[in-house]
């Protein structure tokens, strides 16, 4: 794309959504919103009581990396299925996220979640 395309993409991006952020300018001064976003998953072992929960920026590559065994904390747990994402605008909000999820409040919620899929599946 040329610069004056994605300028147009970012402008009606931004004005649907609030959920671009600044991140930096081009040579030009212009500003331009980020349309990186980061997702904040919880993945749950098929065969073990095990959940793991991370951030990332690409959640379709990084599922497939944990299901293939090339993470070293999740190899022997493998394989997974997606019970939870959520998407967050910036690095920190996914990170403050990615805390809660892991804490107990977190682990409730998230173990709420695959109690009431099981009960719809009935």
């Amino acid at each position: 794309m040329i610069f004056a395309e994605v300028a147009e993409l970012v402008d009606a991006l931004d004005s649907k959504s609030s959920m671009a952020h600044p991140m930096c300018r081009f040579e030009s001064g212009l500003r331009y919103k980020s349309l990186i976003m980061f997702t904040v998953f919880a993945i749950k072992s098929l065969i073990h009581k095990f959940i793991y929960v991370g951030m990332t920026e690409k959640l379709e590559e990084r599922l497939v990396r944990h299901n293939k065994g090339y993470v070293r904390s999740t190899k022997r747990f493998a394989p997974f299925k997606l019970i939870y994402s959520e998407i967050c605008e910036s690095g920190k909000l996914a990170r403050e996220r990615e805390k809660f999820l892991k804490s107990t409040s977190g682990k409730r919620f998230l173990k709420s979640l695959i109690e009431n899929k099981s009960l719809e599946n009935c």
